[in-house]
């Protein structure tokens, strides 16, 4: 059935789109573990008149992974070409270029070496909808992770921090005490009052031999936005290896099949040479994995995960389609830190091993997809802990159950999470990417958390929230399939829904948003016996709720008696013939009706009153 977008009238007294808080749980995370990783520190020192911060020593220690030989940078805007690593070595060809409206500092902290001199001062640009910009260039390892440390001195502002297709939304904390709190909101919160406090964050998986950190205030309470940046650290990993199939000869071949094993035969074909020329040797867990050596790797191929639980500190496939099977129970574990999967674009990589790892944190990530390529999950035995995050490009179900069924999905912006014709339980659903059902089922809410959706709907699968927190629209949403209620509430916050089945199969709440106009259309509504649906936040000629089809039965029985309007009755609920319009409203003739029967009774009082 085509559906149909009803025109009605739009308030000129209330916001048309207006924002609802959406809590979402504080990540309180341990310390990142220090290794034999390569990092390099940039300092932004800070200060302002009357609160100076003094520049890091070379010896001081510092850092979610502590380091020293700290790069100090002391302008709110500038340049620098000498940079070193924590070993105090100069990296050859590292830039960094920078911009902001000023430097400030955080007056509670005190200026005492280490982590406190890091989070005192920051570069700030306060300016409403003003941004920090810092670009680094030069960067030689082919994957790393970049930590984004933030701390103001007011708890009153969230900051939206983005690299490439990532994002994180981080609540300014009250000021650094020494713990260091890993922000890992991924999807945007809608208020400052919903938003993840944290001090720092990881952008993980990069591959670019450059990156531009973006940081920009996005929701305030006192008027004010503003997103600090007090530092930044690349961790480049300690080892990297290369899938290679052909010896020392350049590249690791056309189809390069072969087996990933920590022990037994045929397993030496990694190599730490980039092009692949030099000897292959056995596979280091922890490395990251790249596939493949060189750039001749461009057909199909499979690999055979031969050994349980091989450690990954990322994985990168850069070129080909890649299937990674199992002949004996083999599994990737992946890394608690940085859960990274990147598939290039052009490149494609089918994953029908288990994936797992150790994460219990339900707000930590425990499996991010990147690159703009396609990746395949195919294994229902799929354990990892923590939300599974699309940062670019497609994850797609190779079968029905791949993702673990507690695990929120967030699909950022020009992402896509590819259903393709399956069914999959997640924990709950936010970002605002495209969701592609094809005749899929997505059934999202069992953890109970309150997110907001700003993305698409595409095919004509089904959508069903469950659970007992609140799904917030942050967009428009039109879906030719069928929505489904069966817990907690839909907050339209001032968007229009259309969809060609509204089906309700448990107690639900459908929130029109205080202050906000919406429109719900739905080709046919369905609501099971002994259920109601109670709408909230509604107000006539304002909102509006059609139904292009009867729903069936009379005003005051079911099912119509089972949808509750707010402030009225059950039995003033009906379903407009003329309009399609589900209201406790009466009809205009019924209006009529009663002016008529009030004037009657106006002159009757008054008649009475003249005999007395």
């Amino acid at each position: 059935m085509p559906l149909l977008h009803l025109n009605r009238p739009l308030p000129t007294a209330r916001h048309r789109h207006g924002s609802s808080g959406v809590p979402l749980l504080l990540a309180l995370l341990a310390p990142l573990t220090a290794s034999a990783q390569v990092t390099i520190g940039l300092n932004f020192v800070g200060g302002y008149s009357g609160v100076s911060v003094s520049s890091m020593g070379s010896a001081e220690n510092a850092g979610a992974i502590a380091q020293t030989n700290w790069n100090n940078l002391t302008s709110f805007s500038g340049s620098d070409t000498t940079l070193v690593n924590n070993s105090g070595a100069t990296v050859s060809g590292l830039s960094v270029s920078y911009n902001s409206l000023n430097t400030w500092a955080d007056p509670a902290i005190t200026d005492t070496a280490g982590n406190n001199r890091l989070m005192r001062g920051y570069l700030d640009f306060n300016v409403n909808e003003g941004s920090t910009g810092i670009t680094v260039s030069g960067l030689s390892s082919p994957v790393y992770d970049v930590i984004v440390y933030t701390n103001g001195d007011e708890n009153a502002r969230t900051g939206l921090f983005q690299i490439g297709a990532q994002s994180y939304w981080v609540k300014d904390s009250s000021s650094f005490t020494g713990t260091f709190i890993q922000g890992t909101a991924t999807a945007d919160p809608g208020s400052h009052a919903a938003a993840q406090s944290g001090n720092y964050m990881v952008f993980s998986g990069l591959t670019s031999s450059s990156f531009t950190l973006s940081a920009t205030g996005e929701y305030t309470i006192d008027g004010v936005y503003r997103a600090p940046v007090n530092a930044i650290q690349i961790v480049q990993p300690a080892t990297t290896l290369f899938w290679d199939r052909n010896g020392t000869s350049t590249g690791a071949g056309t189809t390069p099949n072969g087996i990933w094993a920590t022990s037994g035969t045929n397993r030496s074909n990694w190599t730490s040479s980039a092009a692949g020329t030099s000897t292959p040797g056995n596979w280091t867990n922890g490395a990251v994995a790249v596939f493949s050596a060189g750039t001749n790797a461009t057909g199909t191929y499979v690999v055979d995960v031969a050994s349980t639980s091989i450690q990954t500190g990322a994985i990168f496939v850069q070129e080909g389609n890649v299937t990674f099977n199992t002949t004996n129970g083999g599994s990737i574990r992946l890394s608690d830190s940085t859960p990274d999967i990147i598939v290039a674009g052009g490149a494609s990589a089918t994953v029908n091993v288990r994936l797992e790892n150790n994460v219990t944190a339900s707000t930590a990530i425990g499996l991010q997809k990147q690159g703009t390529g396609t990746l395949t999950l195919g294994s229902t035995s799929n354990n990892y802990g923590g939300k599974t995050v699309i940062t670019e490009g497609t994850l797609r179900l190779g079968t029905s159950g791949v993702i673990p069924n507690g695990s929120a999905l967030t699909v950022a912006s020009g992402a896509t999470f590819d259903l393709n014709n399956q069914t999959e339980t997640i924990g709950s659903l936010a970002g605002a990417g495209t969701v592609a059902f094809g005749t899929g089922t997505l059934i999202a809410g069992g953890d109970n958390t309150s997110t907001l959706f700003s993305g698409s709907f595409t095919g004509a699968g089904i959508f069903e929230k469950t659970g007992t927190g609140t799904f917030t629209l942050g967009t428009d949403l039109t879906y030719a399939g069928t929505m489904r209620l069966s817990g907690g509430t839909l907050a339209l916050n001032g968007y229009d829904l259309s969809t060609s089945v509204l089906h309700i199969t448990g107690d639900s709440v459908l929130d029109f948003g205080a202050n906000t106009a919406s429109l719900l259309t739905t080709g046919s509504f369905l609501i099971d016996v002994g259920v109601t649906l109670t709408i909230n936040n509604w107000t006539d000629t304002i909102d509006y709720f059609y139904a292009l089809t009867s729903p069936g039965g009379a005003q005051g029985s079911a099912p119509l008696n089972q949808i509750v309007f707010s402030g009225f009755s059950v039995n003033d609920t009906k379903w407009q013939s003329y309009d399609k319009q589900i209201t406790p409203v009466p009809e205009p003739a019924t209006y009529g009706a009663l002016l008529m029967l009030s004037a009657g009774v106006f002159v009757f009082w008054r008649r009475s009153r003249r005999v007395t």
